[in-house]
């Protein structure tokens, strides 16, 4: 999970996971990743407001 700050644009949180490959005796499972944008928030009039978009 990561927060990232652009400056002057918004900070936007993301996150990304990994699970290897696993081998069973039915066969084999390939290896999966993903990453998500879990939100993204902007400071607005001077902040004095945020507006915030969040999801799963």
């Amino acid at each position: 999970m990561s927060n990232w700050i652009f400056p002057d644009i918004a900070t936007v949180q993301l996150m990304a996971d990994y699970r290897g490959p696993i081998i069973l005796p039915q066969g084999k499972i390939d290896p999966m990743y993903g990453i998500n944008l879990l939100g993204i928030r902007k400071d607005l009039f001077n902040n004095r407001a945020t507006l915030s978009l969040n999801g799963e």
